[in-house]
Parts: C-alpha cells; sequence; structure tokens
C-alpha cells in the first residue's frame, strides 16, 4: 500500500502496520526535485504518515521521533546543545540531564573511541604517527590537538574518522533511552562543533551557550592549563558565538552565577517538556 507525502525529515523512528512507499525530497527544493531514493516507514496509521512527512499537523514537528517497543509507540523529541571551548556547555548539559533529559555527549564518546584497542585511536595514529600517543599507549590529546588545531586539513581528516563512529554510538544510546519506562521523551546531543559539521537540521532545535570571551579564557587558563594563547587559538579555531546563536532557538547566557544559568536552563526546559 503506497501513501503520497511531501516531504521527510532525515530520522524517523516509527514502526507497526500500514507500510508506505515514500520518496524524499531534496529539502532546498521539496516540491521539484526528487530524491530517487525509497524508504520504506512502518506507520499505525494515515493519520500519522500526513503528520510525520508533512509537518502540517501544529502539534507536530517536521523532525518528531517514534519508536515502537514492546509496550508501543514512543514519541521522543531531539535538540542539539552547543557551543565553543570553555562556555560551560558541559555544565548546562549536567542540569539538563538533572531535569530529566537523556544527554548524548559526543566528547565523551569521543573520549571512549579513543582508549587503547579501538580502532578509531588505531587510524587516528596511522593518520598522525605514534607521537600523538603517550608511552603507555593513550592518546596525547594535548599533542594530538596542537596538530589539529593548526591545520585545517588535518583536523578535518580526523572529523571525518571519529564523526561516523561517534554518531554510530549515539545512535545507540538512543535506541537503549526510549526503551527505558523513566524516559521523559527529550534527547539533548551535546555537539560542541553542531556549526562546523552542519548537522543543526537533524535536530527540532537548537540550545546555544554562550558566554563573556574573558571568563572563557580564564577557565581554560585555570581548569585546562593553557596558555592565553593557546586558548585563544583553539576559540578561533572554533565557530564563532554570533554563527552558533544564528542556528539557535535558545541561547543561554553562562556569565554570570550558577544560579542564574539554572534559572534559564529551567525556562528552557518547560518549554522543551510543553513541545513532547
Amino acid at each position: 500500500m503506497a501513501g503520497i507525502v511531501i516531504a521527510l525529515p532525515k530520522r524517523i523512528y516509527v514502526s507497526a502496520c500500514l507500510i508506505c512507499c515514500v520518496y524524499a525530497f531534496n529539502m532546498t527544493n521539496k516540491f521539484a526535485t526528487l530524491n530517487l531514493k525509497k524508504t520504506l516507514i512502518g506507520l499505525y496509521s494515515m493519520q500519522y504518515c500526513v503528520s510525520l512527512c508533512t509537518g502540517f499537523l501544529e502539534h507536530l514537528s517536521t523532525h518528531n521521533y517514534y519508536s515502537r517497543g514492546f509496550m508501543g509507540v514512543t514519541q521522543y523529541r531531539r535538540y542539539a546543545l552547543t557551543g565553543g571551548i570553555g562556555s560551560g556547555k558541559s555544565t548546562v548539559a549536567r542540569m539538563f540531564r538533572d531535569l530529566g533529559a537523556v544527554i548524548i555527549d559526543a566528547d565523551a564518546i569521543s573520549r571512549e573511541l579513543m582508549e587503547p584497542g579501538q580502532e578509531v585511536l588505531a587510524r587516528t595514529v596511522n593518520l598522525f604517527g605514534e607521537s600523538v600517543l603517550n608511552a603507555d599507549g593513550t592518546l596525547n590529546r594535548a599533542r594530538l590537538a596542537e596538530r589539529i588545531f593548526a591545520h585545517d586539513a588535518e583536523r578535518k581528516k580526523l572529523n571525518a574518522i571519529v564523526h561516523p563512529k561517534v554518531r554510530a554510538r549515539a545512535s545507540e544510546i538512543v535506541d537503549d533511552a526510549v526503551n527505558s519506562p523513566s524516559f521523559s521523551g527529550i534527547i539533548i546531543d551535546d555537539i560542541p562543533l553542531l556549526v562546523e559539521t552542519q548537522r543543526a537540521a537533524e535536530f527540532d532545535a537548537v540550545i546555544a551557550v554562550q558566554t563573556d570571551l574573558p571568563i572563557r579564557l580564564e577557565r581554560l587558563s585555570k581548569y585546562r592549563n593553557m596558555s592565553y594563547a593557546e586558548a585563544q587559538a583553539r576559540i578561533s579555531a572554533q565557530a564563532t558565538d554570533q554563527q552558533r546563536s544564528a542556528i539557535a532557538r535558545w541561547v543561554i547566557t553562562n556569565s554570570g552565577s550558577r544560579d542564574d544559568t539554572q534559572a534559564q536552563v529551567q525556562k528552557v526546559w518547560d518549554e522543551l517538556r510543553a513541545e513532547v
């Protein structure tokens, strides 16, 4: 049985008894250009098909995700959290986690993938040489950072190795989360390089964390033992706050007290909960 649709989000998790043959459109001109990739999607009803694929029903965003387990269909939303180095993004992520969000930490996953014995570490060593390793075979992150932040081409090569593996692991975390009875319906991906990797369109919306430059420099010096020049270079190698705010629905300012940041997080959380 074929269903007629207008546009298909990049990722939908669904399963059921009505099978629809769907054609994905080129989103830059979705009414004119067909991407002839067929995608089979199982849906409970044609109502789900129309609302998922068109976003015409106000209560459903184009990027709503669905997952079917043994207990039925789970609807959830997925957001991206981004911010520059030293912005306190990880602190904000923990605040969201404490409120009930499932956090997918791209940095933490990357660290796991760079442990001895992992394929990603082996490929990194093949690319940069054993000089990026410590004597015990672990990754010397500071040495690798010096290489990639000074050479844009090498940074892109490293990202090409790491990012696909990070996304695969993130998908596993999502699958586990949606089957949990305590799932809040909100998943937040902590992605420092969201602008650089051009992934904003994959999410329902973006939350950006911004902090005044002097505070970021102070944090990097105090907590990461970076010199002023090194900290400035790391910040300059990333997207600007203006670029992040341009793709964000919410901007959390993390230059004040912890209580002030917590209040902003709570406000955003209340709005996220209202969308689920």
